[in-house]
């Protein structure tokens, strides 16, 4: 992260997106691409590869590769428990932070973007286009599928317990990496 330059960056835009879910529903599908091409067709998915994805882990953290259809990629970071920071190729960074709220079915997600170049004369066009193209990806896109995902946990917890839960498989090594490190850090 360190040698990334994020001394140059500066911030352009800074959104609340308040959400009835648990903060680690939106974490969750940050941190995996295989939905891209479904759920994301006309935002990323028509840019960035449905389901390739590169997961390093960095102590309590990750690293994640995206790979792009034109070649370039994104890096993006897992800060352990709740910051996404991707660099995106153009010089911009999205950063998402998801926090609990007052409920464990709420949460709000920080989402950042930060520009690299703010002093140039046609950057404006560009970031603008970027900030509404991630948000519709984020409000419309992602977090409709969170809330149905969330509604459909607490159905399934009424019908089966408390004690209902969930399973990830082996093309979801981020959310994985996620429930295993909550898990440590409350040693369950």
């Amino acid at each position: 992260l360190g040698d990334m330059g994020l001394e140059q960056y500066h911030l352009y835009d800074l959104k609340a997106v308040p959400a009835e879910v648990n903060w680690k529903l939106p974490a969750e599908g940050f941190l995996e691409n295989y939905h891209f091409g479904p759920l994301h067709q006309d935002t990323v998915g028509d840019y960035m590869h449905n389901n390739r994805l590169l997961v390093e882990e960095i102590g309590h953290h990750l690293r994640l590769v995206v790979l792009h259809k034109d070649g370039t990629i994104t890096v993006a970071f897992y800060l352990f428990p709740n910051i996404i920071l991707g660099f995106q190729s153009g010089g911009f960074i999205t950063s998402q932070q998801m926090w609990p709220g007052e409920a464990p079915e709420i949460s709000r997600t920080w989402c950042r973007y930060l520009d690299s170049k703010p002093d140039s004369s046609d950057r404006k066009e560009f970031m603008d286009h970027m900030v509404k193209l991630t948000t519709k990806t984020i409000e419309d896109q992602d977090f409709r599928v969170t809330l149905a995902t969330q509604k459909a946990i607490k159905a399934k917890k009424r019908m089966q317990g408390i004690n209902a839960h969930n399973i990830l498989g082996k093309g979801e090594p981020g959310p994985q990496y996620l429930y295993k490190k909550i898990s440590e850090f409350i040693c369950i």
